[in-house]
C-alpha cells in the first residue's frame, strides 16, 4: 500500500512540474521575438539621453533654422546655444528607442551659454507611427523651476494626453522633414 502512495505522489509530482513548465513555456514572450514592438517614450529613457551629439551649437550650421519658431516664440538661432545628445553613441544606427534630446540655452551678450529655454526631444519610434514625421514622436519640455535637473536632466516627459507638447507634433515634422534622416546632427 505504501509503494501504490509513494507512486501515486511520485506520478502526481511529475504532473505538476509538466504542468508547470507547459504553463511557463506558453506565457513566456521575447520582445525581440515581435518584429516591430510598440516603443514608449518613459522618464527613466529620457533620462538616458546624455551622450553628446553636438555641444554649443549656435546659427544655423546644419543648414536649417533649428530654433526658430518654437512653442510660439521666435528666437534667433544666433542668440542661442544648443546641446544636442542621444541615448546612443554617436556612431549607432537610428533604430526604434533612439532618443535625441536638444537642450537650447539663451546665449549671454559675450557668448557664454545663459539660462535653459527649452529642451525639445525625438524618440525613433515602431514603422508606420508618424509617416510623415520619420515615424518620430516629438516632445516639447519648457524649462521648469520645478524640475530637478540633475535628477531629469532633459526635463520632465508630459503626458502623452498633453498633445500640443507630445505625440505627432507637425511644426517639429514639417522641419525635421527637410533632413532625410529627420536628424539635422546626423546628416
Amino acid at each position: 500500500m505504501l509503494r501504490n502512495v509513494f507512486k501515486m505522489k511520485s506520478s502526481m509530482a511529475f504532473a505538476t512540474v509538466v504542468l508547470a513548465l507547459a504553463v511557463s513555456i506558453s506565457s513566456c514572450t521575447n520582445d525581440s521575438d515581435d518584429p516591430d514592438p510598440v516603443i514608449t517614450l518613459t522618464q527613466e529613457i529620457l533620462n538616458q539621453s546624455v551622450n553628446a551629439e553636438d555641444l554649443n551649437v549656435s546659427g544655423t550650421p546644419y543648414g536649417q533654422d533649428v530654433s526658430i519658431p518654437h512653442n510660439g516664440s521666435t528666437i534667433s538661432p544666433d542668440s542661442t546655444l544648443r546641446d544636442i545628445y542621444s541615448n546612443v553613441a554617436a556612431s549607432a544606427s537610428i533604430a526604434p528607442g533612439t532618443v535625441f534630446t536638444k537642450r537650447t540655452h539663451m546665449m549671454n551678450p559675450d557668448g557664454s551659454k545663459g539660462d535653459l529655454q527649452v529642451t525639445f526631444a525625438m524618440i525613433k519610434r515602431e514603422s508606420g507611427y508618424n509617416a510623415d514625421g520619420g515615424d518620430f514622436e516629438y516632445v516639447m519640455m519648457p524649462f521648469s523651476a520645478d524640475n530637478d535637473y540633475s535628477q531629469n536632466p532633459n526635463g520632465m516627459l508630459p503626458d502623452v494626453s498633453q498633445t500640443e507638447m507630445r505625440g505627432k507634433l507637425q511644426m517639429c515634422a514639417s522641419c525635421h522633414s527637410k533632413v532625410g534622416s529627420y536628424i539635422f546632427v546626423r546628416q
